[in-house]
């Protein structure tokens, strides 16, 4: 199974389409800020999410859920605006900044997840890649492409209490 999280009317082929936006491309319609994802644990296999998290607040609920739904070694697209460009500051949807030092959070075995696991933070991934793209400043966006990890350590169980 693969979701397109935040599809809107660009629901990509052969992905079941989840937004908060109720229109005929949409398979499923919620708000992932606050609700689980409609999807088993370790069911999913691709997880397309194309600006989406910067309307979002929940990000740890919303990674968690991610991950919850996503089989060992699933990939994660996210495309979202680079947190400092007047593109991110303008738009009065935009709820969440991110940059390159975002994602590294999410790591296994860093520091920062050991640490805000009391947050609820259980997530645990790989950064496969991540770059900023766009030609003019105002059109930079932070691709990051994230593989989850599931290896069963004493490590991810301790973080799922």
């Amino acid at each position: 199974m693969k979701l397109d999280i935040g599809c809107g009317k660009n629901k990509t082929a052969g992905y079941v389409g989840i937004d908060i936006a109720s229109i005929p491309e949409v398979d499923y319609v919620m708000n992932i800020d606050t609700l689980m994802l409609p999807c088993n644990d370790n069911t999913v296999d691709e997880i397309k999410c194309h600006h989406t998290l910067e309307h979002c607040v929940n990000i740890i609920h919303i990674m968690n859920e991610f991950y919850r739904v996503c089989k060992n070694d699933s990939m994660i697209d996210i495309v979202i605006p680079y947190g400092t460009t007047p593109r991110w500051v303008q738009d009065p949807t935009h709820k969440t900044c991110f940059n390159e030092f975002t994602f590294p959070k999410y790591l296994a075995n860093n520091d920062y997840t050991k640490i805000f696991s009391d947050y609820g933070l259980k997530a645990n991934f790989e950064i496969i890649d991540q770059y900023i793209m766009g030609k003019e400043f105002n059109k930079l966006d932070l691709y990051v492409k994230l593989k989850v990890i599931k290896d069963g350590t004493d490590w991810n169980r301790k973080r799922s209490r």
